[in-house]
């Protein structure tokens, strides 16, 4: 097993423990630590972006570099467990595990100190900090005097702060350590009314020192004993992989659950038909075919239930590789009805150009959707996109996605097809592609594409590192790939509620106030605000001012029709109206890093 296959196994396991993955990993320790680190940090720069984290890659790395007593990997853990979401991101994990990680992998405590110092880092994070250095005397990497000091210095911060929590973590640990040294600093957390009784007993230090120093010994026995075992294999008892389910027994009742209107995921029913893709994949082919059909009577009738066995149809033959749906998808995505291409309208956009690089095998098969001058120009964007997913995915190489891309850049700018020409530049830009500078700015500096969507200082700064940035390319649609259809789609908002609960900017209240605003006053890193009062001031259609994350797409009554370029939108190169600082494309338009 590689690499590569270990850690997508231990990514993507959902319910089902990964143990031949995690036997696998510890075969290949050396080479499989960095991807380790790595995954820990994607998960904490998605869950630092508030997007959930459904994989479960970080928990398998959490515990198998304590293992392997990957020193290197510290740092990483630290950052992700003192991030902001850190509660949602570990859960249980903070308190049960992270003491032992940092006890092995730390260099010594001064490492975490800040971090323990820090009342915005999550409290219970602190307090597994403080219970490490207990942990690393009984590992025997720090000496007794050297932690009771370290544990006195938080002891006293934590009084002048008035901080409970450590104050009383470092009680804790230092009657363990059968600290009697630090009495008086003890008893003036006590008289601070800093000590929680409820979290240690009433009296404990004066406890831990009656019993003598023999305590000590023999909880630093306890520890070592109960520490000795290897916690990964523990991994397998966690509840989340011992669920009772109720999921289907046939093909028959999977489509059912897939195909009929529902407001919570049907999980189970699409955990079935990935252990049964041959039974499922007609049906799933059948749900596409179906697809104008359903559009027109919805339109007929408005009553009628939104079906989305469609949407998880398209994600779970993606991820089977079925490659005979392609013609049918790309009917539907010319097709001149756009209620019938609105069907897919939460996938335009956000993973639609995967999907199509996925399912061709020749560029030459998009060619239908990208000329199409009538189609939604963001789906000819996605279609154009979906050559730079056919390098990534090996089947293009770089330099003949380049060629063809050039050629089809001269015939849009000959046909004055400025949408086009927009789409090509935006993807030669993703392929690092310097040598079509000069021809991208000249064609921008002509007029000959959309304003809104790219600018020629983005164009110079790109290509200016034309490697660095195929390369970060590169990365980001390998973070992005489609692997687990229950763990891509589980968490998008079905019902709506996110969505109606939500602060939008554009909602009725925040609306009033925009009267207000004062352009001149807008600062550079506002351009959205300032294109949306653009629009406003001349009648177009305006663009919402906040635009849902992917996971929180909302399915309901109030789904607009397809995007379509007729007024400012928010561009693949614009700054993200979620205020993030980022580029829409590497923020709310795409998966999460």
């Amino acid at each position: 097993m590689s690499c590569h296959q270990i850690l997508r196994d231990l990514k993507y396991c959902d319910t089902e423990f990964p143990r031949a993955a995690i036997e696998a990993a510890r075969q290949h320790r050396d080479d499989i630590i960095p991807g380790l680190i790595a995954e820990i940090h994607d998960a904490a720069k998605a869950s630092e972006r508030n997007e959930p984290v459904s994989t479960w890659a970080h928990i398998a790395g959490l515990c198998l570099l304590s293992e392997f007593e990957a020193k290197e990997a510290f740092p990483a853990i630290l950052i992700s467990m003192t991030s902001a979401n850190a509660s949602e991101l570990w859960g249980d994990f903070i308190t049960e595990d992270l003491p032992q990680v940092a006890a092995r992998l730390a260099d010594s405590p001064d490492q975490f100190a800040l971090a323990i110092d820090n009342p915005d880092v999550y409290e219970f994070v602190r307090g597994s900090l403080v219970e490490a250095v207990f942990r690393m005397v009984c590992e025997e990497r720090i000496s007794r005097e050297t932690a009771v000091q370290f544990l006195r210095d938080r002891l006293v911060a934590a009084i002048q702060s008035e901080d409970t929590h450590v104050a009383t973590r470092a009680v804790e640990m230092l009657g363990q350590l059968y600290a009697k040294e630090v009495h008086d600093e003890v008893k003036a957390a006590e008289r601070c009314d800093l000590v929680d009784c409820s979290w240690i007993g009433e009296g404990y230090f004066d406890k831990q020192l009656a019993s003598g120093p023999a305590a000590f010994e023999e909880g630093r026995q306890r520890y070592r004993y109960r520490d000795a075992k290897i916690a990964t294999d523990d991994l397998a008892t966690l509840p989340w992989f011992h669920q009772k389910r109720k999921g289907p027994k046939t093909v028959a009742e999977a489509v059912k659950e897939i195909r009929e209107p529902f407001t919570k995921f049907p999980a189970d029913a699409v955990r079935w038909a990935r252990k049964h893709r041959e039974e499922i994949t007609p049906h799933l082919i059948q749900l596409i075919e179906n697809v104008p059909e359903y559009a027109k009577r919805r339109a007929a009738d408005s009553d009628l239930p939104e079906s989305h066995g469609h949407i998880i149809a398209l994600y779970l033959l993606t991820e089977f590789a079925v490659k005979e749906i392609l013609p049918t998808l790309l009917c539907i995505l010319n097709h001149s009805d756009t209620e019938v291409v609105g069907s897919f309208h939460d996938v335009i956009d956000q993973d639609m150009a995967q999907i199509l690089g996925r399912l061709a095998d020749d560029p030459n098969q998009l060619s239908t959707l990208i000329f199409n001058m009538d189609a939604d120009p963001v789906l000819r964007r996605d279609a154009t996109d979906a050559i730079i997913w056919m390098v990534t995915e090996g089947k293009l190489n770089r330099d003949a996605a380049i060629s063809l891309l050039l050629d089809w850049l001269n015939a849009s700018r000959r046909n004055h097809d400025t949408i086009l020409t927009t789409c090509i530049a935006g993807s030669l830009i993703d392929l690092g592609a310097s040598d079509a500078c000069q021809l991208l700015t000249e064609a921008c500096d002509e007029g000959e594409m959309e304003e809104m969507w790219i600018c020629k200082e983005e164009i110079e700064d790109a290509l200016s590192r034309g490697d660095d940035t195929f390369l970060q390319t590169l990365d980001d649609h390998r973070a992005d790939r489609i692997e687990h259809t229950v763990v891509e789609l589980v968490d998008w908002d079905w019902d709506g509620s996110r969505a109606a609960n939500s602060d939008l900017w554009g909602d009725e209240e925040d609306s009033d106030d925009l009267d207000d605003w004062d352009e001149d006053d807008l600062s550079d890193s506002e351009d959205f605000r300032r294109m949306w009062l653009q629009a406003r001031d001349q009648s177009l259609p305006l663009p919402p001012l906040n635009q849902p994350r992917e996971k929180d797409r909302h399915f309901g009554p109030e789904v607009t029709a397809p995007i379509r370029l007729e007024g400012p939108k928010v561009g693949r190169n614009d700054p993200c109206p979620c205020g993030s600082g980022k580029k829409y494309k590497k923020c709310c338009s795409k998966a999460g890093d």
